[in-house]
């Protein structure tokens, strides 16, 4: 089980593990945002990693620790909404790296989870494009009921409601639709 708040050098931080969930974001998302303003976050402190063990997955994730000031940057980066703008407010008024994580751990985001339009490939080339919270959980389950092996090989945050961005896609890739949500591997032209 990751612990909330670790101490590494006499400083307080979290893990990247429990923002993802607080934010109800994609953990890979953010580690993705960290590494891409690696030395802007580096700026405010070495930027620490671990692996630890989750309870929901059978393998170890690696993660960031990240101390206050890390934090409150990686929350500028995202993207915002109404409930993220206040949930950032809170945040950062509550100043420590405790309260901040206390504060995201408790603020209810109800319909403003994050959601992702995903492509999964099949062993044959064909494709599925859905929508999800986290499409590597759904591959996941996918996966366990079907005869060939899915592989994520899009996802991009959805932008409109309920299941707008997956419908545009469905619409954009129509010419090579087989059935339902599946697609000839010629779609994968239409998502980038």
């Amino acid at each position: 089980m990751i612990s909330d708040i670790v101490c590494q050098n006499n400083e307080l931080r979290v893990g990247t593990w429990n923002i993802s969930k607080a934010f109800c974001k994609m953990h890979s998302s953010l580690k993705d945002l960290i590494d891409k303003y690696k030395d802007f976050f580096n700026s405010f402190g070495k930027v620490l990693t671990r692996r630890v063990p989750i309870e929901t997955a059978g393998r170890p994730v690696d993660e960031y620790l990240l101390n206050n000031h890390q934090v409150l940057f990686l929350m500028s980066l995202l993207r915002n909404n109404h409930k993220i703008v206040d949930v950032k407010a809170k945040t950062i008024a509550a100043g420590s790296v405790m309260e901040i994580l206390k504060a995201l751990l408790e603020f209810d985001f109800g319909e403003s989870q994050q959601r992702y339009v995903y492509a999964a490939q099949d062993e044959s080339g064909r494709i599925k494009i859905g929508i999800s919270n986290n499409p590597e959980e759904r591959i996941k389950n996918l996966n366990i009921g079907n005869a060939d092996e899915l592989e994520l090989v899009f996802i991009r945050e959805a932008e409109g409601v309920r299941y707008t961005d997956e419908t545009l896609l469905h619409k954009q890739c129509a010419r090579y639709n087989i059935r339902s949500e599946w697609f000839e591997k010629e779609a994968m032209e239409c998502l980038n």
